[in-house]
């Protein structure tokens, strides 16, 4: 994500496709920009020795399944629904509903973890 910060604007600076320009100099944008992500990345792999990445606990999502069968189909439901109504709604409110949507992955993720054997 953080190379994004320095890939898209080298596009936006060099590549007038779209007409879009920043309001601010390459030079004014890059001289903070560059810092701030090396110095981003470099925090991320000082501190990531210690740590042990995501770990996802497999047992605690069978038995919340087990006991709540219906809850990952029900976020499946919400999820398409919310993706089906968001085109009907103004743009702040259409945001809303685009997060909404993503319920549906978390519903299939609860149904293949929770019913492995």
């Amino acid at each position: 994500m953080s190379l994004q910060l320095l890939f898209g604007p080298t596009l936006a600076y060099n590549v007038d496709v779209a007409k879009i320009y920043m309001k601010i100099s390459s030079d004014a944008y890059f001289s903070y920009a560059i810092p701030a992500v090396v110095s981003f990345i470099l925090g991320l792999h000082i501190t990531s020795k210690r740590l042990q990445g995501e770990v996802i606990d497999i047992d605690k999502i069978k038995k919340y399944v087990a006991s709540h069968q219906i809850i990952p189909f029900l976020l499946i439901g919400i999820g398409f629904t919310s993706s089906l109504v968001s085109n009907q709604f103004s743009s702040d409110l259409a945001f809303v509903f685009y997060l909404l949507g993503g319920l549906k992955f978390i519903g299939v993720f609860m149904i293949l973890l929770g019913n492995q054997n």
